[in-house]
């Protein structure tokens, strides 16, 4: 039965008592009963039964209708925390809507920082949020059905990230700055997070270089890595995960493997390297050595092998904070015990190859 039916029968119900009522007590009135006692008893009681059915009335019915799974969704994109001002000029991306063959449904933040994305069916979706300088915030969260509407505070940056120039200073000794050594580093900006936000930076630069020893600087690319065992086995493929080339490096010092290599491109450049992101960080720092000739007689077109040592450096700082204006540069510092070795290595590495070239 509908609300309105319910609504109306009521009306009537408590109508017909009214009446019901009135009647009776004209009814004793005009007869002069004298036993008022009982027409008022009779009055009470449908009285009471007229309050009954109206206090049932009242009561709101039970809904057999399921909560709504439409809801209104909103995106408020504010400036460097949930408090701050608006933030205008952001695309807020759905990709599982399409405007067009593949054209994604996009709305711009104006001057309130709020996006209405209007109705969207209750469940998990993923959007994605861009400034106007190319940062990405991307994420998923669940529509909350029977909710009605629901608003999401996406927290932005506030300004493009600074870009400056960035130099490596290693201080190598005068024996090794004519072999052929360097170190492998690579240079990048880690992710901004705000208040759990992540944006990531779709013109970062990041950087794998090999700085040599002699001051030249040159991008490093490996098209293999893999190492020799003392059994004589080999193993190569493409390089792993930083976690894997610990572990090879570890069982290197442990006398399991031997020549650990990779098969690298090696292409000049020079310093300064331009680098964009508020912080920089100089990480992945090996030592590279390269066989027999040196590395920047090497074409691009070459894949020169070079033998890996693991670093054990002291890089500073470890986070560089960008200035636009002022010198921005990593120090980077090996213990004489990694020297040491690096000079046993050389040496193991040049008689090995006189002798292949006896032979």
């Amino acid at each position: 039965m509908s609300q309105r039916m319910q609504f109306t029968l009521g009306i009537v119900m408590t109508a017909a008592c009214v009446a019901s009522a009135v009647s009776v007590w004209r009814t004793s009135s005009e007869r002069g009963l004298p036993a008022h006692a009982d027409a008022n008893e009779a009055m009470i009681d449908r009285l009471d039964r007229l309050i009954a059915a109206v206090e049932a009335n009242a009561r709101p019915p039970e809904s057999d209708s399921k909560p709504s799974d439409w809801v209104n969704l909103q995106f408020r994109l504010v400036q460097r925390r949930p408090e701050g001002p608006p933030a205008e000029g952001f695309k807020v991306e759905f990709p599982e809507i399409r405007v067009a063959p593949g054209v994604p449904f996009i709305k711009v933040s104006g001057p309130t920082g709020l996006v209405d994305l209007g109705l969207v069916h209750a469940s998990r979706h993923s959007f994605r949020v861009t400034s106007p300088w190319n940062q990405i915030c991307e994420f998923e969260f669940d529509i909350r059905p029977g909710s009605g509407s629901q608003t999401e505070v996406v927290v932005c940056p506030t300004e493009p990230p600074p870009q400056a120039e960035v130099t490596i200073s290693v201080d190598w000794p005068e024996d090794l700055r004519v072999a052929n050594v360097g170190l492998i580093g690579k240079i990048h900006s880690p992710t901004l997070e705000l208040h759990g936000w992540k944006w990531l930076d779709l013109d970062q630069t990041s950087y794998t270089v090999f700085f040599a020893a002699d001051g030249k600087i040159m991008n490093y690319g490996e098209t293999g890595f893999g190492w020799n065992s003392k059994d004589g086995q080999g193993w190569s493929g493409w390089p792993g995960t930083r976690e894997e080339r610990l572990d090879a490096m570890a069982n290197q010092r442990l006398g399991e493997y031997t020549n650990l290599s990779a098969s690298a491109t090696l292409d000049t450049r020079t310093q300064p390297l331009t680098c964009r992101g508020t912080n920089q960080i100089c990480d992945f720092v090996e030592i590279g050595i390269i066989e027999s000739r040196r590395a920047s007689e090497y074409p691009r077109s070459e894949n020169p092998r070079v033998l890996i040592i693991d670093s054990d450096c002291q890089v500073k700082p470890r986070s560089l904070v960008l200035n636009r204006g002022g010198t921005n540069q990593f120090e980077i510092v090996l213990s004489q015990a990694k020297l040491t070795e690096i000079r046993n290595v050389l040496r193991e590495h040049t008689t090995a190859a006189l002798n292949s070239s006896r032979d």
